[in-house]
């Protein structure tokens, strides 16, 4: 018998995007700044074409949404989906200023 894993897979673009950081794939996300407002973190990050968004905790995106904002990241829970259909989330750390090894998936 063959012993058969799942593969999960991060949600494809979409061909019709909603407007502004809804149409936006956590994979897409570059955080470019965090600052400090009223005693809450605010992130600056670029998207999809290039486009600029100033992004807080509890903003959604096309495949997740934003927990948390810390000094130096951003903490995203993306949904995906496995091979069956099966809807699965994982948590996904942006770092402003990444180490080698990790990173906004560029570096």
């Amino acid at each position: 018998s063959l012993d058969v894993t799942n593969s999960i897979q991060t949600t494809s673009a979409p061909i019709v995007r909603p407007p502004g950081l809804k149409g936006q794939l956590v994979s897409e996300i570059s955080l470019v700044g965090i600052v400090q407002s009223k005693g809450e973190y605010l992130a600056m990050a670029t998207g999809y074409r290039g486009k600029t968004y100033f992004v807080r905790p509890k903003d959604e995106l096309y495949d997740g949404r934003v927990m948390q904002i810390r000094s130096d990241a951003v903490v995203f829970n993306q949904i995906l989906t496995d091979s069956q259909g099966k809807k699965l989330s994982q948590q996904v750390v942006k770092k402003l200023y990444p180490t080698r090894g990790e990173g906004n998936d560029t570096k």
